[in-house]
């Protein structure tokens, strides 16, 4: 059965309450059909969160700030090519949503933290981390270099734990936060 609604709540308070009142006419034994119907897509709205996407200058970095500004949230872009975050950034006001670039190498911890303070700075705190970012060496691992092999590794691991580490600094104890 497809159910078309028109009046969808648009806050996450309305939703919850909408969602709260049909799991307790469930219960009551009450009828479900009076509520106006809710979409998948209404559950996953991130209306009013605030994400942090790393490696945002190109590819996956990309698309997941558009998809994270379409479903809502504002976006802090972070990566090493400056240019190229500002047509980020640019994609993501499109959709009616606030974003910032900041240049930053995620092997470097002073810079994930910067990029988390301006964050903060920007938008009043920190929901969501995508940690994105990464290199690779287009040589083979029987001839690639150990500086080539530990520079993956600053960005690929290292980068990840120095900005998980500084987004649990100021994420919220008690509220839903995601970190991918």
């Amino acid at each position: 059965m497809l159910v078309i609604s028109t009046s969808l709540p648009s806050t996450r308070a309305q939703r919850r309450r909408i969602a709260l009142s049909r799991s307790f006419q469930v219960r009551a034994g009450g009828v479900r059909n009076k509520l106006p119907a809710m979409t998948i897509l209404d559950r996953f709205r991130l209306d009013d969160r605030v994400a942090i996407v790393t490696g945002a200058s190109s590819g996956l970095g990309v698309s997941f700030a558009r998809a994270l500004a379409e479903a809502g949230a504002d976006v802090a872009l972070g990566a090493r090519r400056a240019e190229k975050l500002e047509e980020t950034r640019s994609s993501v006001e499109e959709t009616g949503r606030r974003a910032i670039a900041v240049e930053t190498d995620v092997s470097v911890p002073e810079q994930c933290q910067r990029l988390v303070d301006e964050t903060v700075d920007a938008f009043g705190r920190v929901d969501i981390l995508v940690n994105n970012a990464g290199v690779g060496t287009a040589v083979p691992a029987t001839r690639e270099e150990p500086d080539q092999f530990r520079q993956v590794i600053d960005v690929n691991l290292n980068g990840c734990y120095w900005l998980a580490q500084a987004c649990g600094r100021v994420m919220e104890r008690g509220r839903l936060s995601y970190g991918v």
